[in-house]
């Protein structure tokens, strides 16, 4: 039995990885809020917060002003992929945290060392 938490139960590494993962091909502020559950200044804030530790970026797309994750966003979500495996017991299946679909099960297979570069070869854009 998979355990998952309301939204506002989140941690902040929880939803600054959520906010990586939607933003990967691209996507618009508003969306963020919506599909995250975030009010307008917690928004702002995750926003503020992930460009000046260098995980998120603004792109132009379609006349629009976008986000998208950085190859140092990239690798953070590798990395949390990771944890959330090593957080999982083999003998029941049970995953004390939320699980937010980082990345597909055959990532952890791969011994590259540019984490960002294995995350964008197996993982094809929404």
């Amino acid at each position: 039995m998979e355990t998952r938490l309301r939204k506002r139960e989140r941690d902040r590494i929880a939803i600054v990885a959520e906010i990586l993962e939607m933003a990967r091909g691209g996507v618009l502020k508003s969306n963020i809020m919506w599909r995250a559950g975030l009010s307008y200044d917690m928004l702002n804030e995750y926003v503020g917060l992930m460009t000046d530790a260098m995980l998120l970026d603004t792109v132009l797309m379609k006349n629009k002003v976008m986000f998208k994750p950085t190859e140092r966003g990239l690798k953070f979500l590798y990395h949390c992929h990771e944890i959330m495996e090593l957080l999982e017991t083999e003998d029941d299946g049970h995953k004390p945290y939320r699980r937010i679909q980082l990345l597909p099960n055959t990532l952890s297979q791969h011994t590259s060392s540019n984490c960002a570069t294995r995350y964008r070869s197996t993982v094809p854009e929404s």
